[in-house]
């Protein structure tokens, strides 16, 4: 189930395998821009397991992904 965390102009989606940063314009439910989209790799998720949730910092400047 995807975690999305909104902060300001800013999305980020964490998916059980990867990743993905968003930027938005005013109307941010209707367009939403992919800034960046980062998928980890077979060894990361055998060590660490699937990504949990993403969850910003109090300042909005950090975002942290608990593994399982």
């Amino acid at each position: 189930m995807p975690s999305l965390r909104q902060q300001g102009e800013a999305a980020f989606e964490c998916m059980q395998y990867f990743i993905e940063y968003f930027g938005s314009s005013v109307e941010a439910e209707k367009h939403r821009l992919r800034l960046e989209k980062y998928k980890r790799d077979l060894h990361s998720l055998q060590k660490e397991r699937k990504n949990l949730q993403a969850v910003w910092s109090p300042e909005g400047k950090l975002i942290t992904i608990p593994a399982s």
